[in-house]
């Protein structure tokens, strides 16, 4: 996905940069009042210098020096107001004199130029905040509508224009195939048939689009037969495009029908004169006056995309900040907001509404379970199903999502069920629309059910956003947990088992392994000085040999500290990319965590990104204790950094720093657990860290970290009173 963004975001850079090239030449170009068809005479306006020239539709007409019709349109394109060009037609020869455009013509070829725009601009804005194909098929196809409409620049190399002709006629067949195949996917993703036509499309232009290349250097002759093959496809495609967005408007939920009204009336609007003028340029006809209004009505389209996305949300985000703004398609919400209710049942309903209006649902109902009659349906958001939804769900569909413990298609869960009365509950389910059930458990009791109905521009059954729905299902039930913990704080001994189940939440939220290059290895640990802690580690992949190194530590302890270090972690890995520098992650983290205005919300966090090749760590620290760079035979030496801790003030600006490795040498990062550790008078950071560290400069990456915890361990006389946590990185 990545590459074809890259792709697609080159193509749309050279495409606004002849938009704007076409549009600076304007006002510039002159006028022969002609319109050509390949070699032919296509139009010829009336009073115009070709009409006084003796030019008649139909006639061939070549450059009295070059019979190239390339050339003629090349320098056609080229003329300005007073310059003149011999031609012949038929048998005769001619001399055409460019007049100065008029202010019609030269409002008509602004106007076009504006349309253009203002497709490349709503394919950008798109482009900027979602990542998902609903996204590229929409900027792919914002891109191809700018390269048609945009006008043509005066080319100063025949090459560039015969180039420039081809793609256009190619974007202006692809454009068909781009709106059947975006709208097989929005709204609300369509099955398989729809996607083929599609692909059939795809097939007929990269066809037409290779004859065109080949009659333009090797068989002139053949480009006048293209053009109306091209213009029946594009006829073709445009009318089952049109057709396929009719369809998804009839299909879609009634609450999206009502997201998708103005989007449905402006497309209709705005692409049939689109599709009309489109022909009229492949069939060589002259438009008239009312083909050049027609520009005014085909802005219609992207104008009603820019309305129904800023304020019916159709893509799931708004033009404008909002505290409100939905979370895109391509980047889910891994973690719900920091609730503070009650009750495990406010929880659960808060959970609901937080999904139904960030991912833009049709519906999305609570099932709450019961002891013995599997669950009972207590609330439903959004459109009422038809036929209505089950007022329950069985016990085996309880047991099957208790053994699933995922958020589940009905197809899954109806696999692991028995009996008339679960299969049609879910029969009834899947009629109404629902397309996943996602499971919310405190520690391994499942407490609610919430039937997830279909987004607006939203796939649920994609894998990534299927995994970002279960690290959501799993941070939502650690809250449903930490309430049920709340309303029973007086039995001790439940509390000790919910404990438990959150202690290995927490431990399966660190990393599973070490990554290890033949030039750099890392090695990490966390010991909570509780049941859970308010440490943690983690690494992030960021590309084949680059991964990024988390170490945190949030303000307090217990369940409310694991909560935050649950947030943060989702929240440094939403911000945190390929491309995105440690301060930059360090920056947009400070801002969210500051936003809760909170003493208990501030976090001790250092985040590094490490190039395994080069032996390169790049961090930034926010209140982190500095890294510590053992170089054997040479000691140990704190690094630069230690910038105000997160969460405290939204401006802190976070600086970064860099160290190269030498083979041999390591890089420490370590919370304060292990510098804290005390026996008596004397503090373990002060009096044997560095000693210790210098002495097991010649150790291992593993067997560093496991010294040096078990030393920090073994310091205290009555046992830790802090988390530890470690993560040492070493050059090999």
């Amino acid at each position: 996905m990545d590459r074809s963004w890259r792709a697609a975001w080159a193509a749309w850079t050279i495409v606004i940069g002849l938009a704007i090239w076409g549009l600076a030449d304007c006002p510039r170009r002159g006028d022969v009042g002609l319109l050509l068809r390949g070699d032919k005479v296509g139009a010829v306006e009336r009073g115009s210098p070709a009409a006084a020239a003796g030019l008649a539709p139909g006639e061939r007409i070549r450059l009295a020096a070059d019979p190239s019709d390339e050339s003629l349109r090349l320098e056609l394109a080229r003329l300005t107001p007073g310059q003149s060009l011999s031609v012949v037609h038929g048998q005769r020869s001619a001399t055409l004199v460019a007049r100065a455009p008029s202010r019609g013509l030269v409002a008509y070829r602004l106007a076009w130029a504006l349309v253009a725009l203002g497709f490349l601009l709503l394919g950008a804005a798109v482009g900027r905040r979602r990542r998902d194909r609903v996204a590229l098929v929409f900027f792919l196809w914002c891109t191809a509508s700018g390269l048609v409409l945009a006008p043509r620049p005066a080319w100063p190399i025949a090459a560039g224009a015969i180039a420039e002709e081809i793609l256009s006629s190619a974007a202006a067949l692809f454009l068909p195939a781009l709106l059947v195949h975006f709208f097989a996917l929005f709204p609300e993703s369509r099955g398989r048939r729809r996607k083929l036509v599609a692909y059939g499309l795809y097939g007929g232009a990269a066809a037409w689009t290779l004859a065109q290349g080949v009659a333009a250097t090797a068989a002139p002759g053949l480009q006048e037969a293209l053009l109306p093959v091209g213009a029946l496809l594009f006829a073709a495609g445009a009318a089952g495009a049109l057709i396929s967005f009719a369809l998804s408007y009839r299909g879609a939920s009634p609450r999206h029908r009502r997201r998708l009204q103005v989007l449905f009336w402006s497309a209709a609007v705005g692409l049939v004169p689109l599709v009309a003028m489109t022909l009229w340029s492949n069939l060589g006809s002259d438009p008239g006056a009312l083909g050049r209004l027609s520009a005014l009505l085909v802005l219609c389209v992207p104008a009603g995309f820019a309305y129904a996305i800023e304020v019916h949300q159709v893509f799931d985000f708004r033009w404008r900040p909002s505290r409100d703004r939905a979370v895109t398609a391509d980047a889910l919400p891994t973690t719900p907001p920091v609730f503070a209710a009650a009750d495990s049942r406010s929880v659960v309903d808060a959970v609901a509404a937080d999904l139904h209006s960030r991912l833009g649902l049709a519906h999305c109902g609570v099932f709450r379970t019961e002891e013995r009659n599997g669950a009972v349906l207590a609330t439903w958001l959004g459109d009422l199903p038809t036929p209505p939804a089950p007022a329950g769900l069985p016990a085996d569909v309880s047991r099957a999502l208790t053994r699933l413990s995922r958020p589940a298609d009905l197809g899954e869960v109806g696999a692991l069920v028995e009996g008339t009365a679960s299969r049609a509950a879910l029969g009834d389910l899947r009629e109404g629309g629902t397309k996943l059930l996602l499971p919310l458990f405190s520690g391994s009791r499942l407490v609610a059910t919430l039937a997830l109905g279909p987004g607006l521009s939203l796939d649920l059954s994609l894998p990534r956003h299927r995994a970002a729905l279960r690290e959501y299902a799993a941070h939502a039930s650690l809250a449903v947990e930490h309430a049920d913990l709340g309303a029973a704080r007086d039995d001790h001994s439940r509390v000790d088992r919910e404990l438990e189940v959150a202690r290995g939440i927490q431990e399966h939220l660190l990393p599973e392994r070490d990554p290890v290059f033949p030039t750099l290895a890392a090695a990490g640990a966390s010991i909570p000085s509780g049941r859970v802690g308010g440490d943690y580690y983690d690494y992030l992949p960021l590309g084949p040999r680059r991964f990024g190194v988390a170490v945190g530590d949030v303000c307090g302890k217990g369940v409310p500290a694991a909560l935050l270090v649950a947030h943060v972690q989702a929240a440094l890995r939403r911000h945190a990319g390929a491309e995105t520098r440690p301060g930059e992650v360090l920056n947009a983290l400070n801002q969210e965590l500051a936003r809760y205005h909170q003493a208990e919300k501030f976090v001790c966090l250092a985040y590094a990104v490490v190039d395994a090749p080069s032996r390169t760590v790049t961090w930034a620290n926010g209140g982190l204790h500095p890294p510590l760079w053992i170089k054997p035979g040479d000691g140990v030496h704190a690094l630069p950094g230690g910038d105000l801790i997160l969460g405290v003030e939204s401006e802190t600006r976070y600086r970064e720093h860099q160290v190269h490795l030498a083979p041999g040498e390591s890089v420490v990062l370590l919370t304060d657990g292990i510098l804290d550790a005390r026996s008596g008078n004397e503090d373990f950071g002060d009096s044997l860290l560095p000693e210790c560290l210098g002495r097991w400069a010649h150790l291992r990456a593993p067997r560093l970290r496991d010294r040096l915890l078990a030393e920090a361990r073994g310091f205290h006389r009555t046992g830790i009173v802090d988390d530890m946590t470690v993560v040492v990185l070493q050059a090999m």
